[in-house]
């Protein structure tokens, strides 16, 4: 298959539309919406969706944008430091999700929020947005993967690298309607069942799990190019152990119905709200 569309989806005037942007803000999109459904049918108030949309989307972007700065481009940054307020430069998912985890422990401490119970809906919602920036990245002909032999390898037209090669980013794709489908199972059928945070650390330990398996696809891109891993290898692993680490320290992992502990203590059916309101400290008190 040979690869080489215009990556502006539209031109009017002096206007163009990117395929990268539109794919990204439809996710975006998508993010919003489903935030405000897991909230709801979790009994948490739609305001912490609607707070959290915009803290998170700044987390996001913040983070992304720092460690792609650090991570993939290290010799620049130290040559030129002004490059870490360019905005204008790629974005890393890693460094996105960091920064949404910053953003969501800075609320919830803020606002005395349960952060594992607010966390599984964050985790639920950010899903939705993976697979349409991975298929920006696919009309980009951008983080391509390396030669391969087998019948679905793509040539990359815009690269001028002539050989076929693993088309990473629709591995990328299928990565993340798979996590989708493994978080709304999760949702669905155990959150009154799994405890608050479990659907967070399951969802995240399975994203850098399956994530470091698609990296020995793709081409390197940080790392001196002889380099066995990739960066994104050196991210994931230790991202992945701490996931299913937190997940085993906070066993049990399952819970009775009902169980104050549980991603949704409300009994089945409940349409009442969770108090989310942790209570004070002794520093609080005194």
């Amino acid at each position: 298959m040979h690869w080489n569309p215009d990556p502006a989806l539209l031109r009017l005037g002096g206007l163009t539309i990117y395929w990268y942007g539109f794919l990204f803000t439809v996710g975006l999109f998508v993010t919003v919406l489903m935030a405000h459904r897991y909230f709801v049918q979790r009994g948490l108030e739609e305001k912490h969706a609607s707070n959290l949309t915009f803290w998170t989307i700044a987390g996001l972007f913040l983070g992304a944008h720092v460690l792609d700065v650090i991570a993939y481009n290290w010799s620049a940054f130290i040559a030129d430091p002004s490059i870490l307020f360019q905005i204008n430069r790629g974005l890393s998912s890693h460094g996105g999700g960091l920064g949404v985890l910053a953003a969501v422990l800075l609320y919830t401490r803020l606002y005395r929020q349960d952060f594992w119970r607010i966390s599984d809906g964050i985790m639920l919602a950010a899903m939705w947005l993976f697979p349409f920036v991975r298929l920006g990245n696919f009309f980009n002909s951008e983080i391509i993967g390396v030669p391969t032999s087998l019948p679905w390898g793509v040539v990359f037209e815009a690269t001028g690298l002539p050989e076929p090669r693993h088309p990473s980013q629709l591995y990328h794709v299928l990565e993340g309607i798979g996590l989708v489908l493994a978080g709304s199972w999760l949702h669905h059928r155990m959150r009154h069942r799994l405890r608050k945070g479990a659907t967070f650390l399951i969802v995240l330990g399975l994203y850098f799990t399956s994530r470091f398996f698609v990296e020995f696809t793709k081409e390197q891109q940080a790392l001196p190019a002889d380099f066995p891993l990739t960066m994104g290898h050196l991210l994931s692993l230790p991202a992945a152990a701490a996931c299913w680490g937190v997940l085993w320290m906070r066993r049990p992992v399952l819970v009775v119905p009902g169980d104050p502990e549980a991603g949704d203590p409300r009994p089945p059916g409940s349409t009442s709200l969770v108090d989310q309101v942790e209570p004070p400290t002794e520093d609080d008190a005194s």
